[in-house]
């Protein structure tokens, strides 16, 4: 494989959340989804407490720091894990490989073996597992701007642009209307709302099918005006979007005299 400069060079010293770090090692790793291939990057750091990591896809970036097995309570492999009081929901599982080595590590790395990787979420933190034979090693850690890790480090140049949603980014439209936003690609999802009517006799009817497109952006996306009758309702809402990566959808019911208002911020 194609050796690339890592982006934090090797040797490079900062402090980063108080803590004075130096890089000491680069991996580029990789894992294959229906037939893609998807590439990271790994920064081993090494300071007074102990090794950290940075890990970066697609601009986003992971502050990590391993912790003990024992902190990990009711693990649910693919499913779920809570730690510090806190239930991390499954994000991804996959088999990783080695594209790169760079620099010095405190374990011998066997480059030819592919080590099972599960990720769990509760934006924006992660928790990571990697399980390898009889061994799993956890990580804990939080996701971070580019920008704070190139002014702690004082690195050159600018962080790698952004692009698409990292697996641990909170959302960056909150509770505003309609943030939408997809993974390395586009597509087009279809919504549609149901109104289901709670009475004695139960009814269900199709309040609003609205077909959009898609954008790695991020952009917000509003719907014509649609009236709800029949009195007290659930309401069901239902995507499909023909992509092969993962969507997010971040969807608020708003009255329509607000929308002017959700437009302008």
């Amino acid at each position: 494989a194609e050796r690339r400069e890592p982006a934090l060079p090797l040797g490079l010293k900062g402090k980063l959340r108080g803590e004075p770090l130096e890089v000491i090692g680069h991996l580029r790793r990789g894992i294959e989804v229906d037939g893609e291939t998807y590439e990271w990057s790994e920064y081993l750091l090494h300071g007074r407490g102990g090794y950290r990591w940075l890990s970066e896809y697609n601009g986003h970036w992971l502050y990590l720091w391993p912790i003990p097995g024992g902190k990990v309570k009711d693990a649910i492999p693919d499913h779920s894990a809570h730690c510090d009081g806190r239930r991390f929901a499954h994000f991804q599982t996959a088999l990783a490989s080695y594209v790169d080595i760079q620099g010095e590590f405190y374990w011998k790395i066997d480059a030819s073996q592919k080590v099972r990787v599960e990720d769990y979420v509760a934006a924006p933190f992660i928790l990571s597992a990697e399980r390898e034979k009889n061994e799993i090693n956890w990580t804990r850690g939080e996701y971070l701007e580019g920008e704070e890790i190139w002014k702690a480090f004082s690195a050159p140049g600018e962080p790698p642009r952004k692009h698409g949603v990292g697996a641990a980014q909170p959302n960056p439209y909150g509770g505003k209307l309609g943030g939408i936003w997809l993974s390395t690609t586009l597509g087009i999802v279809a919504l549609l709302l149901f109104a289901l009517v709670l009475s004695l006799r139960p009814s269900r009817e199709t309040a609003m099918d609205y077909v959009f497109e898609l954008s790695p952006a991020g952009n917000i996306a509003i719907s014509e005006p649609f009236e709800l009758t029949g009195g007290t309702q659930a309401i069901k809402i239902s995507a499909d979007a023909g992509v092969s990566q993962w969507v997010g959808l971040d969807i608020t019911l708003v009255e329509s005299s607000q929308v002017d208002d959700l437009r302008e911020t």
